[in-house]
């Protein structure tokens, strides 16, 4: 119970669940591992470090605690204490399966490919193992020790168990694409997913990003060979990609009869916040359309309009994903677009995010009830249950919520 908890993400009540544990049974290893981890993600790093301390100090070669040490210091940036675990894992060879599993994942989180690569050749060497994951955080580590021929060997044993991946089919054509180019590729993370929300996340912060030709190519791959939740993602993406390149793309998009209307609806909304020039033409069941801006020039915005957009970045960025805090923004672009010019005065622009995350929540099944979000805004409870009830008059946005039963504080 306690760590499905910590998997959901639940980590203040694992923490508790944990925490009783230990305290009941302190031999409870295992269980003290897990409380590490909850305080860790919770951002109690000294506690975290402490509970793994107390686990080393009653088993010293505990794989596990040593692992999630590692990853602690690393984080924090610590490089004398992280040098001096990392150098006492390259030693450990561990008979048991579970624990190889976990020095091998951790090498690869700690961005030590090498290792990762030694390790995750010997289990699946040693188990037959030919579980798809495991075959990708393989190909990845032999792609990142530029060991290009085992990674594609792993990659084409994934499509022939899952025939239905978009994954491997991706990474093989970036092999085909790169291998015997002179340009620079990224590092990739070994998540059995396609990298697309994790380079929207690298372009918001850079505004010049190293690796614009793979770039160019996987948005291009995506939006050809992906399904819609890939091609959204690289839609948002490309809100921060270069504008005149991003521009074109999204133009074209716009002009392609095979990709869906709710797509081409977002499209419009990151050209409107790019701030490209109308009219954007849109080729819709045989016909081409003519569409103007629906939201007034963003050089025509008040502050507090703006204000908004800025408080959903620092306030969301933490527990929403990109894909969420992009609906978060066009939920707000669409409420000015039909309100304008008779927006409603915006007097607490925290009021109004705070009635954006909670549709947000409700949109993609996340838990929140809306007495959380007035002690995480500092507002009052009947100004955000007011903002809920004018952005449903103005949006209809309960009825597009499907599966939601109920828009009580609960």
């Amino acid at each position: 119970k306690a760590k499905s908890l910590l998997e959901e993400g639940k980590f203040n009540e694992a923490s508790k669940k944990l925490s009783d544990m230990v305290n009941t049974n302190p031999d409870f290893l295992a269980a003290r591992n897990n409380l590490a981890l909850a305080y860790f993600y919770m951002g109690d790093h000294i506690q975290a470090i402490e509970q793994t301390k107390v686990v080393l100090e009653q088993e010293k070669t505990n794989v596990h605690a040593m692992c999630n040490l590692a990853i602690f210091y690393k984080y924090l940036n610590n490089k004398k204490e992280f040098l001096y675990v990392l150098n006492v894992l390259k030693k450990i060879l561990p008979f048991q399966k579970e624990h190889r599993y976990k020095l091998a994942t951790t090498f690869a989180i700690l961005g030590e490919h090498e290792m990762a690569y030694r390790d995750l050749k010997r289990i699946i060497h040693q188990d037959s193992l030919f579980d798809t994951a495991l075959l990708h955080y393989s190909a990845i580590a032999a792609f990142n020790t530029k060991r290009f021929t085992d990674a594609k060997r792993s990659w084409e044993k994934i499509l022939k168990i899952d025939i239905d991946s978009q994954v491997a089919p991706f990474y093989l054509e970036v092999l085909s694409a790169f291998e015997k180019s002179n340009y620079q590729l990224p590092v990739f993370c070994y998540q059995y997913q396609l990298p697309f929300e994790e380079q929207t996340n690298l372009l918001q912060h850079q505004s010049n990003p190293k690796h614009e030709p793979f770039l160019n190519f996987s948005f291009t791959w995506g939006l050809t060979h992906g399904d819609d939740e890939v091609k959204e993602q690289i839609l948002i993406g490309l809100a921060f990609f270069q504008q005149d390149k991003a521009e074109n793309i999204l133009r074209d998009f716009l002009m392609d009869e095979n990709h869906p209307y709710f797509l081409k609806k977002k499209v419009l909304v990151t050209l409107e916040q790019m701030n490209a020039h109308p009219p954007y033409h849109v080729r819709m069941d045989g016909k081409l359309l003519e569409m103007d801006r629906k939201t007034p020039d963003i050089n025509l915005w008040k502050n507090n309009w703006i204000e908004v957009l800025e408080i959903i970045e620092q306030k969301m960025s933490k527990q929403y994903n990109v894909i969420e805090l992009y609906d978060a923004k066009t939920l707000w672009y669409e409420f000015i677009s039909r309100t304008y010019p008779k927006t409603p005065q915006i007097r607490k622009s925290e009021s109004w995010v705070a009635a954006l995350e909670y549709f947000v929540a409700k949109m993609h099944q996340k838990p929140v009830t809306i007495s959380d979000l007035t002690n995480k805004y500092q507002v009052a409870n009947n100004t955000v249950k007011k903002h809920i009830e004018q952005f449903d008059l103005v949006l209809h946005v309960k009825k597009k919520i499907l599966g939601i039963s109920t828009f009580g504080d609960e």
